[in-house]
């Protein structure tokens, strides 16, 4: 009877291994199909008979792995001493307008966490108030208070920037109302690079690349006749690269492949009778060494001054932020090469006890900030470990954003636009969180049904 007994309670404990596995593996599996950006319905596999795969499931799984990381972001936000944020708006492929909100917090032990706070869906307009008002929606469901905002970077957008109605302009409202030093306000940086660019108006250079590439990349034939002239040649690459000014980023690359294939090129198109170069090099990245290679092309000394006038002016008035919190950041990357002069008052003396310590000077090393800032005496330099905080988190630009957006685009395209904010809002989710699922915690709360 013993033994019977034992055979049955068996039977019931490897079902519920079984059916615990089952829930396990439907879980990745949605995992896998959210941070891909896949369609539901592809997990929908009959070989695993075992393993609850439809696509009710999987939206059912998603939504929970998207609540748990959520609540790991609720716990973690209530440990941060100082958090900054990093926003962007973007329409999807109905046209609504979608506001990412990324947070990036620091706990007292220097821990950092970067993770998706929001995405919203503005109905309607997307002014600065519209902005705000979600912001501070955000704050309030991770329980986050004004006082811990270090930095917001945003783009150039005048509803984001604006100083008057723009989501800056409330912001420095609302803490000067609640007597608050503002936080510091970035303007994207490779945003402003890429307006920096646009001052000089070179468009000579690009409409000739632009021309070559379209001329060879535009026929069938003529393209896969260049693909094969390279092949012959054994060159470095196969092919030259598309440019489209949407995507500003891939001008450098465009250009330096450009470059590279220019001899490969020259003679493709001179053996279709196309001729495009006049042998005029001087606005590219390489000048110095087709000037040694073309002695008679002179190099256009005086034009290059003026532009590089031009460039640093632009740089200037753009990057004027950097300049006006310069002492700060320079400070955080090597508080012994600061001068004491220009620090804050509360930094001072502080500053000059660590320049004067041998020991704390030996252990600093700058590819590993966190880690010294973190090994700071607490009682004897607070005020420069709460300025490391603050410095460590701020976001330099809006590349997370943009990033996301792109996952969006794939995510909701036009054959997926039904899709709804919610289930877009947990997938993107779990394709930019670098926290661990807790897929054990959900198998354990659920109750295993193989049927669905």
């Amino acid at each position: 009877m013993k033994v019977a007994l034992a055979a049955q309670q068996n039977v019931f404990l490897r079902q519920t291994q079984v059916n615990q596995a089952a829930v396990r593996a439907s879980y990745k599996v949605a995992h896998l199909l959210a941070t891909h950006g896949k369609l539901f319905t592809d997990g929908d596999l009959d070989a695993l008979n075992a393993v609850s795969l439809f696509a009710p499931t999987m939206t059912r799984r998603i939504e929970d792995l998207g609540d748990n990381v959520y609540d790991q972001l609720t716990k973690k936000a209530s440990e941060f001493k100082f958090f900054a944020l990093a926003m962007d708006e973007s329409n999807d492929v109905q046209d609504t307008a979608q506001l990412l909100i990324f947070i990036c917090g620091v706990s007292e032990s220097f821990e950092v966490s970067e993770e998706l706070a929001a995405l919203k869906s503005l109905q309607g307009t997307t002014t600065g108030e519209d902005i705000f008002v979600q912001v501070c929606k955000t704050m309030e469901q991770l329980d986050l208070h004004w006082s811990k905002l270090a930095s917001i970077t945003t783009d150039g957008a005048p509803s984001m920037v604006g100083t008057t109605r723009g989501l800056v302009g409330r912001l420095n409202s609302e803490f000067e109302k609640q007597g608050l030093t503002p936080p510091l306000q970035v303007h994207c940086l490779i945003h402003q690079q890429a307006l920096c660019c646009k001052v000089l108006k070179w468009a000579s250079v690009m409409k000739v690349v632009v021309h070559c590439v379209n001329y060879i990349r535009k026929h069938g034939l003529k393209h896969r006749q260049f693909q094969a002239f390279l092949s012959e040649l054994e060159s470095a690459y196969e092919d030259v690269l598309y440019y489209t000014e949407v995507r500003w980023l891939s001008r450098g690359r465009v250009l330096r492949r450009f470059y590279d294939l220019l001899p490969e090129i020259n003679t493709y198109l001179q053996s279709k009778g196309e001729t495009i170069q006049k042998l005029d090099f001087t606005h590219l990245p390489a000048t110095q060494s087709y000037c040694a290679e073309k002695p008679a092309v002179p190099f256009p000394v005086e034009k290059c001054k003026d532009a590089l006038e031009m460039l640093q002016g632009e740089f200037s008035a753009r990057f004027r932020e950097l300049h006006v919190n310069g002492k700060g950041i320079r400070l955080f990357q090597n508080p012994f090469a600061a001068d004491i002069n220009d620090a804050l008052p509360s930094l001072q003396f502080e500053l000059a006890e660590l320049q004067n310590c041998d020991t704390i000077k030996d252990a600093f090393k700058p590819d590993s900030l966190i880690e010294f800032y973190a090994a700071l005496p607490e009682e004897t330099y607070p005020n420069i470990k709460q300025h490391a905080m603050k410095m460590s988190i701020v976001f330099g630009s809006t590349y997370i954003c943009e990033q996301t957006f792109s996952r969006m685009k794939q995510t909701k395209n036009p054959t997926r636009n039904r899709l709804t904010d919610k289930h877009l809002h947990q997938t993107l989710r779990l394709a930019s969180t670098t926290l661990q699922l807790d897929i054990e915690l959900l198998t354990s709360q659920k109750q295993a049904h193989s049927s669905h």
